[in-house]
C-alpha cells in the first residue's frame, strides 16, 4: 500500500486505508472497476448479436468474451490492468469474480435456444 501512496505522490497512507480499507479491498475495487468497462463492451456486443438473431456458434460467444480484452490491449493503461488481473487470476482467483458478464452471456444463450 505504501508503494501506491508514494506513486500517487501522497504522504498520507491513511487516506488510502480510509477509502479502501485493506489491500484486498483495494484490489477487489480495481478489478470491479475494470470489469465494469469490459462488461459494458461485452453487453454492446451481446446486444448486437441479439439484434442479428442471437449467437450462431460457440465462436460468436468466445468473441464476446475475448474481443473487449483485445480491444483494450491497444491502450497502455489497460495492458497493465490486463496483466495485473491475469496474474491475480492465477494467484488468487477469489479476488477476480465479477459475474455480471457471464450472467448476460447465459441469458443470451438461453434466449437463443428457446
Amino acid at each position: 500500500m505504501q508503494e501506491i501512496v508514494n506513486a500517487a505522490g501522497q504522504r498520507n497512507n491513511a487516506a488510502l486505508h480510509y477509502h479502501f480499507g485493506s489491500k484486498e479491498d483495494l484490489i477487489r475495487q480495481m478489478v470491479v472497476d475494470g470489469a465494469a468497462v469490459l462488461d459494458g463492451r461485452r453487453r454492446e456486443l451481446l446486444d448486437g448479436m441479439k439484434a442479428r438473431g442471437g449467437p450462431k456458434s460457440i465462436r460468436d460467444i468466445m468473441l464476446v468474451l475475448v474481443m473487449p480484452v483485445i480491444e483494450l490491449g491497444d491502450d497502455e493503461r489497460w495492458r497493465g490492468y490486463i496483466r495485473f488481473t491475469s496474474n491475480l487470476q492465477a494467484s488468487d482467483p477469489g479476488l477476480c469474480a465479477p459475474r455480471s458478464t457471464t450472467a448476460g452471456i447465459q441469458d443470451t444463450l438461453i434466449a437463443s435456444n428457446t
